[in-house]
C-alpha cells in the first residue's frame, strides 16, 4: 500500500519530470539524474521503490486518504480549479464536471476522510490509522498554534497567545505535543518527514521540537551528501526597498568570494534566464504566495509590480518556472522571501502540491530552503549568514541548515522567527 501512497502523492510530480525530459529526447533521465520509471507501465519502478524503503532511516509519512463527492458548485469556483494547473503543467484531473449551467456546476470533490501516519526505521514500517474525527481535532488545535505564532505583529501575537490560552487551555497546553499525538512513540532527534495536505502548512521542527527535513515521498528520499564544489548565484532586494536583503549579499560575500550577486536593477528577470554556471541559486526578494490560484504566485524581480496581478512581466509566476534556465538542476534554491513554502492542496485536486514548491521539484534541483510566512528581513539576514558560513566549512547543506535553524532560535527563542524556515530534499539518484 506504501508505493501506492507515494505513487499517488507524487503522480503529476512525475509526470511533469517525464514531459520535461521528453522536450530532450530522453524519458528515463534530466541530467543524468535516473527517474526509475518503469518502460512498460510508465509507474515507478517497484523494485527501485524497494531499495529505497529497506534503506530508509528515520522517514515519516503522512497520507490523508478521501474519496470523492457529488456537490454543486458555483460556476466561477470551479473554473478557478482549473487555473491551478496551468497549460506548461499536467492539467487537473480530479475535479470531474457532471452537468453545467450558467451560474451552478455539479462536480465530484475530493473531500479528505482517514489519515494514515507510516513510520519507516532500518526496514521496519509501522502504521498509525487516525479516523476523520482524530484528525479533525488536532489539525484545529494546529491552526490555532499556526494562527498565532506566524503572526508579525509581536503585540498582536502576544496578546492573541494569551487569549487563546485563555479560551483553550487544554489544546495550548502542550503545543509541541500536538502533532506528536499523529506519530509514533520515541522518535529519533532528526527526522525525514513527508507531510500530506494540510498538514504541509505547518512549522514541523517546531511542532515536534526535533530536526526535520522534508521529502516529497519515498521516490525522493535520499541520504544527505556533501557538495563538491560551491558555486553562488544570487539576487539581493530588487524592487529597492528591502535594505537588509543587502546585507544579506555582503554576509555571503566574505564566505563564498567567488559568488556572483545581482542586486537593484540588475537583478532582473532577464539576467534569470541566462545560463550562469553555478549549483547554489539565492532569491532574497519578496515573494508572493496566491491562495486562490497557486501557479500564479510568484517572486518580485526588478521593475516587478507590488501587488497581486497576474500580467506582471517582470515577476516570475510558478507557471513559469520550468521555463528557466537557473532555476533548473541545482543543488540548492534558497528563497529567502515571504511565503514561497505554502504547498495549498486544493478540495478539488487533493493530489497536487501547489505554488512556488512544485516547479523547484520539477526542475530538479535537490534542495530547496522555503518559508511558510512572512520572514522578519533582519532575522533572514542572520539566518544566511549562520547558514552559508556552516555550509562553506562543512559542505552539507542539511548540517548548514539544522545550524543555521539552531543559532536564530538561540538567539530569538520565538518561533515567529524561525521556524517558518523548512528545507525539501529531492535526492531522486543514489550518491
Amino acid at each position: 500500500m506504501l508505493y501506492y501512497i507515494s505513487l499517488n502523492k507524487s503522480r503529476m510530480i512525475l509526470e511533469d519530470r517525464l514531459r520535461t525530459a521528453l522536450k530532450g529526447g530522453n524519458i528515463f533521465s534530466i541530467n543524468n539524474t535516473l527517474l526509475y520509471i518503469n518502460a512498460n507501465t510508465g509507474l515507478p519502478d517497484k523494485s527501485h521503490f524497494y531499495q529505497k524503503l529497506k534503506a530508509a532511516d528515520n522517514y515519516l509519512d503522512f497520507y490523508v486518504e478521501g474519496s470523492y463527492k457529488t456537490v454543486s458548485v458555483g460556476y466561477e469556483d470551479l473554473k478557478k480549479s482549473f487555473v491551478e494547473s496551468a497549460s506548461s503543467f499536467s492539467s487537473t484531473r480530479s475535479v470531474l464536471l457532471k452537468e453545467r449551467s450558467r451560474a451552478v456546476a455539479t462536480a465530484d470533490i475530493f473531500e479528505s476522510d482517514s489519515l494514515y501516519v507510516t513510520f519507516i526505521n532500518n526496514g521496519k514500517v509501522t502504521v498509525i490509522k487516525k479516523t476523520k474525527q482524530q484528525a479533525d481535532t488536532i489539525r484545529s488545535g494546529l491552526d490555532m498554534v499556526y494562527e498565532l505564532i506566524s503572526l508579525r505583529d509581536t503585540e498582536k501575537r502576544n496578546i492573541g497567545l494569551k487569549n487563546k490560552t485563555n479560551m483553550n487551555q487544554a489544546t495550548l497546553s502542550n503545543i509541541h505535543g500536538l502533532l506528536k499525538e499523529l506519530m509514533p512513540d520515541n522518535l529519533p532527534e532528526e527526522l525525514v518527514i513527508s507531510p500530506d495536505g494540510w498538514i504541509s502548512k505547518y512549522p514541523l521542527s517546531y511542532l515536534t521540537g526535533i530536526k526535520v527535513t522534508r521529502s516529497l515521498n519515498l521516490l525522493t528520499y535520499g541520504k544527505s551528501f556533501s557538495l563538491d564544489q560551491i558555486r553562488l548565484v544570487g539576487y539581493f532586494n530588487p524592487t529597492l526597498d528591502l535594505p537588509d536583503s543587502e546585507k544579506e549579499m555582503e554576509m555571503i560575500k566574505p564566505i563564498l568570494p567567488n559568488s556572483v550577486f545581482f542586486k537593484r536593477e540588475s537583478a532582473t528577470l532577464e539576467t534569470l534566464s541566462k545560463d550562469i554556471p553555478r549549483n547554489i541559486l539565492h532569491l532574497s526578494m519578496h515573494g508572493y504566495n496566491n491562495p486562490d490560484e497557486p501557479m500564479y504566485s510568484k517572486l518580485f524581480f526588478a521593475n516587478s509590480l507590488l501587488n497581486v496581478a497576474k500580467n506582471d512581466l517582470f515577476a516570475l509566476y510558478a507557471k513559469d518556472m520550468d521555463k528557466i534556465v537557473q532555476m533548473k538542476n541545482n543543488d540548492l534554491v534558497f528563497t529567502a522571501a515571504c511565503e514561497t513554502g505554502i504547498t495549498k492542496k486544493s478540495e478539488t485536486n487533493q493530489s497536487e502540491i501547489l505554488g512556488i514548491l512544485r516547479p523547484l521539484l520539477i526542475n530538479n534541483n535537490k534542495n530547496i530552503i522555503l518559508t511558510l510566512w512572512e520572514v522578519e528581513s533582519v532575522s533572514a539576514a542572520e539566518f544566511v549568514g549562520y547558514f552559508y558560513s556552516r555550509l562553506a566549512a562543512s559542505k552539507d547543506i542539511k548540517n548548514a541548515f539544522f545550524y543555521a535553524q539552531r543559532r536564530l532560535k538561540e538567539k530569538y527563542n520565538d518561533p515567529y522567527y524561525w521556524a517558518p524556515y523548512y528545507l525539501v530534499q529531492n535526492n531522486m539518484e543514489e550518491h
